[in-house]
């Protein structure tokens, strides 16, 4: 059974119109949000980048090795170590139009059985400039369902 999430135009599932702003504080509010959503696209290619580079490390040490040095060495927990990396298992070759998902949106989907196939098509409705809301990817999570 699939289930078809409701999407909305990427333009306005990320612009919310603000009544009695001065002309200041619209533009002060325009520039910030757009410098905003480069950051986070400059931060999504991140940590893609980083799951593979950790998968490659991963790959050369020893049993146990691993988690020590990403504790030690990177600062980093085992879990968020582990979120990197399945980013990029399920991803990495769609990484581009995946870094327009939010990262909860991935963790959640690279958690399930069917992780691979529901990042997909939620890639795939990006590609047609369609951009579904995290509510609806959550609400598709938790009922296990894949859009076609």
């Amino acid at each position: 059974m699939t289930n078809n999430l409701p999407v909305t135009s990427i333009t306005t599932s990320k612009r919310l119109s603000i009544p009695n702003l001065t002309p200041e504080q619209k533009k002060l509010c325009d520039t910030t949000s757009a410098e905003i959503r480069k950051f986070e696209l400059k931060l999504m290619k991140a940590i893609f980048y980083i799951g593979k580079r950790l998968i490659k490390v991963k790959d050369q040490l020893d049993h146990g090795q691993f988690s020590r040095w990403i504790a030690s060495d990177v600062g980093y927990s085992q879990r968020t170590a582990q979120n990197y990396m399945n980013a990029f298992r399920c991803l990495g070759d769609k990484s581009e139009t995946a870094s327009l998902l939010p990262m909860k949106t991935i963790y959640d989907i690279t958690s399930l059985p069917s992780a691979t196939a529901l990042l997909r098509s939620s890639v795939s409705a990006l590609k047609w400039r369609l951009h579904p809301s995290h509510c609806c990817l959550s609400e598709s999570i938790c009922m296990g369902k894949v859009t076609p």
